[in-house]
């Protein structure tokens, strides 16, 4: 089991960051979304670079609510300020709350239906019907005179109006009024895909005659409500609508978006620098705080009306008109990766400065050519590089690997404005090390659990080696040793087990423990020694087989009158043969029944026969079991028998194959000796 977990320690950590991957990327994409803006939020926020200088705010606030009257203002008042902005050489104007809000219609209307009802009334000859008729008709005339803001507008030239969108379903198509100030037909088409708006308030047809520009102040958001990024042209029927702030930079660069061309990369180029949009042709700026230090200089529209602000403040700058506070005008508030709550006039204001001077973000064709190296990197660490490093290092190098990719993306964001989502990688990363851990710690705990086992059977199985070796069964000892660790008293054991077999003259045998022993360690006791001259013997040739002497005084027969064993065949004469544990002196006799050798037991001295039976060849092998068992027990039932006329039993065993009973040896004649016919 231990063996298994190790070979596949891979899979663990490189399936939990596959998994992080495949899930970040296809998945659940939203997850992988909150982790990269997290750290992108914070390197927008940190970055030091402060706006363009040549961006203000003219700030409708509370106090110029208080000193104007209540919003809206009449077209004079615009007018006014528009003049004035006109003499102090103000270079753009970009108006961000409407102009004619529908409310003032509504004003009109009022005025005129109090006009009639003092004329149909009986009040309408007296002093006091005057005076209000007078203050009624000044406040309608005041409704109703776009003259004077209509020619500000014209000549000014460069003052960029409001459009209000909003998502639609279906496919609305734009004003005529808005064609000319819509993006190229070659923009158009890159958006066939994106989502669709349509337009809710327009500004007043006799103001777009002479307008400079204009542009959608739709905020577009992250499904967590942060505003990430300027939707640079909105899908508009079958039209792109440049945003607001895109058309102040581009009246300011002189632009004309109506001609305006993307390249294949969606780059929009500006005066000495490019602009790097989306698929969906968003532009991602810098967003700045709404007051504060590196905040946009803010006028109060008040001030400016007045002439209180010098004309060193707004001579070429890029003036937006706009409410700043919610308590003063009902407007929407967003919270940007700089600010938990900014008024659109910032938003335009931030996005205007970075077309103009930069900087933007985006994710260039090599940022995620890097995000899917950074993937695959990530699962080949957690896959390959964790197990081969282990616990200790596999986590340094994890430390190691996300600080690199971290500081990677910050550095791309911060050097080359490029979003290289990296974040992601870090994750599968970091998942990857935590289920190696958990893979390890398994592993580690089978592994302990095997070693525990593995003694304990270790154990067992060298007492039952050494059962069997006892027994004179050292093929079956050698076997049960081989299944034990070969730790230093396996190889005790072994090398006790290849004396008694150089003991019983098994050469080839002896010389297999002893390599098996080498294995491990070749210089283990006296097995160099003892392998070479075990090596020199199986070169000698075997000596020839002699005849053995006969014994005296009573002369037997000689070896050769007999059938030889299948020992003699194998060992040299000269040298004594074991069975079990006695010594083969020469074979007396041979029958169907098996062989009878002349023996002796080295530990008492004493001269025995010894039957042996190769019980394999005599039965097959289904029957060999009860064969082995009949055979001990008629030994066994032998060897209580006790009569002059039976030989004693002394031993029973089974060794080399063969399956023997040591007795009594008596000394005789062969019954060929007295068949003489000589004395018959």
């Amino acid at each position: 089991m231990a063996a298994k977990l190790a070979r596949f320690s891979w899979l663990p950590g490189g399936l939990a960051a596959a998994l992080v991957i495949a899930v970040g990327r296809f998945v659940a994409p939203d997850s992988a979304h909150t982790l990269e803006t997290g750290l992108y939020d914070r390197v927008v926020r940190a970055r030091s670079k402060p706006p363009a200088t040549e961006v203000v705010i003219v700030a409708i606030d509370n106090e110029s609510i208080e000193r104007l009257g209540a919003w809206p203002w009449p077209r004079h008042v615009h007018a006014n300020l528009l003049e004035r902005l006109t003499e102090a050489g103000a270079d753009v104007v970009a108006f961000v709350e409407p102009i004619d809000p529908p409310q003032g219609n509504a004003e009109v209307e009022r005025i005129r239906a109090a006009l009639a009802l003092l004329e149909a009334s009986d009040l309408r000859d007296s002093p006091q019907a005057e005076q209000l008729r007078s203050l009624l008709g000044a406040s309608n005339n005041a409704q109703q005179r776009p003259a004077r803001l209509r020619r500000a507008v014209e000549t000014h030239g460069k003052v960029v109006l409001p459009v209000s969108l909003q998502p639609s379903a279906v496919t609305i198509e734009a004003p005529n009024t808005l064609a000319e100030f819509t993006a190229s037909a070659a923009i158009a088409n890159r958006l066939t895909s994106a989502s669709t708006y349509r337009v809710i308030q327009e500004p007043p047809s006799e103001l777009l005659q002479h307008a400079g520009g204009v542009g959608h102040t739709y905020a577009y958001s992250d499904d967590d409500g942060t505003v990430r990024a300027d939707l640079a042209f909105a899908r508009v029927g079958s039209t792109a609508m440049p945003s607001l702030a895109l058309a102040i930079a581009a009246r300011a660069s002189n632009v004309d978006l109506s001609t305006a061309v993307l390249g294949k990369d969606a780059a929009l180029r500006f005066d000495g620098h490019t602009v790097l949009l989306d698929r969906e042709l968003r532009a991602r700026p810098q967003y700045y705080r709404a007051a504060g230090e590196k905040a946009f200089p803010q006028y109060p529209y008040w001030q400016v009306l007045s002439g209180q602000i010098g004309t060193e403040h707004l001579r070429g700058k890029i003036a937006l008109i706009g409410a700043i506070d919610p308590a003063a005008l009902p407007i929407p508030t967003m919270r940007t990766p700089a600010n938990m709550s900014s008024p659109p006039v910032v938003l335009i204001a931030s996005a205007a400065s970075s077309y103009l001077n930069g900087p933007v973000y985006a994710t260039p064709g090599f940022a995620t050519i890097a995000e899917w190296i950074a993937a695959a990197a990530a699962i080949a660490f957690a896959a390959f590089l964790l197990p081969a490093a282990g616990v200790a290092l596999g986590a340094l190098a994890t430390v190691l690997v996300i600080a690199v990719l971290v500081v990677t993306e910050v550095g791309l964001l911060n050097s080359t404005q490029a979003w290289a989502r990296l974040m992601l990688p870090s994750v599968a990363t970091a998942a990857g090390f935590g289920l190696y851990v958990v893979g390890e710690l398994i592993r580690r705990a089978n592994v302990a659990n095997a070693k525990r086992d593995g003694k304990e059977a270790a154990a067992n199985l060298r007492s039952l080696g050494q059962t069997f070796q006892r027994q004179g069964q050292l093929d079956l000892a050698f076997e049960t040793y081989r299944r034990c660790p070969l730790d230093q008293a396996t190889m005790e054991l072994l090398y006790s087990l290849g004396m008694d077999f150089e003991r019983r003259r098994q050469s080839q045998k002896a010389a297999a423990v002893y390599n098996y022993i080498a294995t491990r360690d070749p210089h283990f006791r006296d097995i160099r020694a003892r392998r070479a001259r075990l090596k020199e013997e199986s070169v000698v040739p075997p000596a020839p087989v002699t005849r053995a002497p006969a014994p005296k005084p009573m002369p037997t027969p000689a070896v050769e009158d007999h059938e030889p064993s299948f020992l003699a065949e194998t060992i040299p004469s000269g040298l004594h043969r074991t069975l079990g544990r006695y010594e083969i002196i020469r074979e007396l006799g041979k029958g169907a029944m098996g062989t009878v050798y002349l023996g002796r037991d080295p530990k008492i001295n004493r001269v025995v026969a010894i039957k042996a039976i190769s019980l394999a060849d005599e039965f097959e092998e289904q029957d060999l079991g009860e064969a082995r068992a009949r055979f001990f027990r008629e030994a066994e039932m032998a060897g209580r028998l006790n009569h002059p006329a039976i030989v004693t039993v002394y031993d029973a065993g089974e060794d080399q194959g063969l399956a023997y009973i040591a007795m009594e040896y008596l000394r005789g004649q062969l019954l060929s000796h007295f068949a003489d016919p000589a004395r018959l």
